[in-house]
């Protein structure tokens, strides 16, 4: 088996972003497939269940107001009734009244007895519907806020069932509109799988670094295309006693070929090619590379350019760039005169991943 480094570079941009917005139940691409295409399906289960509670919500609602209704005017009756008696009873007081003669003595306690009474009975009436609204404030208060709820569901049902799912609602929708950011990614990872797995299939005198990267301190000059290279980034690079095979992987529909407005990877992968020719080159990293010194002068590090079209290719071919589907790549990689010692194959791949940035 192949000895194999690193992550594929899609599924390391999909976990970054699936960590940065605390997603943490889609665990692979199958997942976060999975739960695109039954997106529709999700959300609808979920109004479906805040449906019935809010159905619920409105039966129990009226059986709720009924009982404070209930409750509210046997309340208003038991007031009532209570300043009906202290009425009557003040009434009968001023008539149980003792007659009064000419005593002045008389007339002056007669007249403070009605008039303490009167005062009583103008009293009455206030002092009931202070303790009245007393008594009611708080179930006035509660009924009033279950009828505003009532009313709300009744007439506006579907927004009431929206609001309650609101949270698992804004969830899946997240998670929704970040898979669909993250698309062109997953095709990528999906495309990056299948051609990691094929080249984990050859022996292990070959090695694979996945989403190798690679920044300069000093910008490299390619006079080829008038490009100035900052970094690189390449899907797969094959180590092997042939040389390096630096492979480019795309999962592109027909559409997506044909398309101009997409970076050409045949640009992209010649261009990371003369930044590698330049790096294994550098007369300071050949004395690292530990390699055989033959009789004729040094050795050359082949560094032979791949790009892996999963579903659809080009028909055309291309100049110093090998156009291949997966069923073929194997038997291309394979295809080579090794002219490198498993040592020295080993050191050109150690020396790789030491200048990786990954």
């Amino acid at each position: 088996m192949c000895v194999t480094f690193n992550k594929i570079g899609s599924l390391k941009e999909i976990e970054y972003h699936l960590k940065e917005n605390k997603i943490s139940d889609l665990h692979s691409i199958d997942d976060l497939q999975s739960f695109y295409r039954n997106y529709s399906n999700y959300r609808n289960k979920i109004i479906s269940h805040h449906n019935v509670l809010i159905y619920d919500e409105k039966k129990s609602l009226e059986k709720e107001i009924s009982e404070l209704e209930t409750k509210f005017l046997n309340i208003t009756e038991y007031f009532e009734k209570q300043k009906r008696e202290n009425l009557e009873k003040s009434y009968s007081n001023i008539e149980n009244l003792p007659k009064v003669n000419n005593n002045p003595f008389l007339i002056i306690k007669d007249y403070y007895l009605n008039l303490m009474i009167w005062l009583e009975i103008w009293f009455i009436p206030i002092i009931y519907f202070f303790k009245y609204n007393y008594a009611i404030r708080c179930d006035e208060k509660h009924i009033s806020n279950k009828k505003k709820r009532y009313d709300f569901i009744t007439y506006k049902f579907d927004q009431a069932v929206i609001q309650s799912g609101e949270i698992e609602l804004m969830e899946i929708d997240k998670k929704y509109h970040l898979i669909d950011f993250l698309k062109n990614y997953i095709y990528g990872a999906i495309g990056e799988e299948k051609v990691s797995a094929v080249l984990g299939n050859l022996s292990d005198d070959y090695i694979l670094i996945n989403d190798f990267c690679n920044s300069f301190k000093k910008v490299i000059r390619n006079p080829n295309e008038s490009d100035f290279i900052k970094s690189i980034q390449v899907d797969h690079l094959v180590v092997s006693p042939s040389g390096i095979f630096l492979i480019e992987t795309k999962n592109w529909s027909e559409n997506s070929i044909n398309n101009i407005d997409l970076h050409s990877p045949i640009m992209q992968v010649k261009r990371s090619n003369y930044a590698l020719f330049k790096i294994l080159n550098d007369e300071q990293n050949k004395s690292l590379l530990n390699l055989k010194k033959h009789h004729f002068g040094k050795k050359k590090i082949p560094i032979k350019n791949i790009v892996v079209f999963i579903n659809n290719k080009p028909k055309e071919e291309f100049q110093f760039v090998k156009i291949l589907i997966l069923d073929d790549l194997l038997s291309y990689i394979k295809y080579f005169e090794p002219i490198f010692s498993v040592e020295e194959t080993r050191s050109i791949a150690n020396f790789l991943l030491k200048i990786s940035n990954k």
